[in-house]
């Protein structure tokens, strides 16, 4: 199923998060499908991020680059 759908069905929700390491942290974008919070990953160190990825480095590896974040798009409307 794609995102579009299962958004789709959240019309009754009083909050839809979408959560996940390789989240879409775009709220410009996710806002008007009645996103109200997104939580993800965002990149800290690009280059070391990178040759770990090249090096086939694992989960445990990437977590020494990236930062969990969490953000509050707006509350639902009723």
């Amino acid at each position: 199923k794609t995102i579009d759908h299962i958004l789709s069905l959240c019309h009754h929700a009083k909050e839809i998060a979408i959560m996940g390491a390789s989240t879409c942290m775009a709220p410009a974008i996710l806002k008007d499908y009645g996103v109200t919070v997104l939580a993800g990953s965002r990149v800290t160190d690009a280059d070391k991020l990178l040759r770990v990825i090249a090096q086939g480095g694992g989960g445990q590896d990437v977590l020494k680059y990236t930062q969990r974040i969490c953000v509050r798009l707006s509350a639902r409307r009723a």
